[in-house]
């Protein structure tokens, strides 16, 4: 027969059997609990699932360079249209002025034209008052032809000023039709231009508003 251990160490090694019990049973109790109530290896956890965006939702940083390329596009365009109103403006600003000086010049020479017919119509009646006086006069029958002929010459310089001053007449009223239809083009060109630009400066204003709301965002 096996001989008796004492009492006290039987009582040690049975308390340290319970202690290993225990352990043992702790152990499989959390292994249990955490694949019941933890989350797999490797997936998110909460707080990264309110930290990550969610798929369908756009970049605002995307949209708020996007809206800056189109501000910056559309003030290039409002900035060209108003440039080509000033040279469209500035262009029928001198046809204006050189149809003015044309017609001014033209009025001159009208002018100058009639002071000549005048002047030898004048001549022509002192000349023929001159005849009539001498018509008696023996002498008188000599020089005749030589009047006659001035007479001729007259008319003839009568009849060509006034084909030039109906000619002069003609043309200033064909540049009067000219100047006022490139004033009418030129006023619809740049009526059209200022609507197109006052359209572009609100969609300017539109974007600016979209980028200024974007970055309070």
């Amino acid at each position: 027969t096996a001989s008796a251990e004492p009492g006290p160490s039987r009582h040690l090694r049975a308390a340290d059997a319970g202690r290993a019990g225990g352990s043992r049973g702790r152990g499989r109790r959390l292994r249990s609990s955490g694949g019941r109530g933890g989350h797999r290896a490797g997936a998110p956890g909460p707080q990264e699932l309110r930290k990550g965006r969610s798929p369908g939702k756009e970049d605002p940083q995307n949209n708020t360079e996007q809206a800056r390329s189109n501000l910056a596009g559309l003030a290039a365009e409002r900035d060209r249209l108003q440039r080509q109103v000033h040279e469209m403006r500035g262009a029928v600003a001198e046809t204006r002025r050189e149809l003015s000086d044309q017609h001014e010049m033209q009025i001159l020479q009208t002018t100058e034209l009639r002071n000549t017919l005048a002047s030898l119509q004048s001549d022509a009646d002192s000349m023929q008052r001159e005849q009539r006086r001498q018509a008696g006069s023996p002498k008188t029958f000599a020089g005749r032809a030589e009047v006659e002929g001035v007479m001729a010459k007259v008319e003839s310089q009568e009849q060509r000023f006034a084909r030039l001053e109906n000619d002069l007449s003609s043309a200033c009223a064909a540049q009067r039709a000219q100047l006022a239809e490139a004033l009418q083009q030129g006023r619809q060109l740049a009526k059209g231009l200022e609507e197109e630009g006052t359209r572009r400066a609100s969609t300017v204003a539109e974007l600016q508003q979209a980028l200024q709301q974007g970055q309070r965002k």
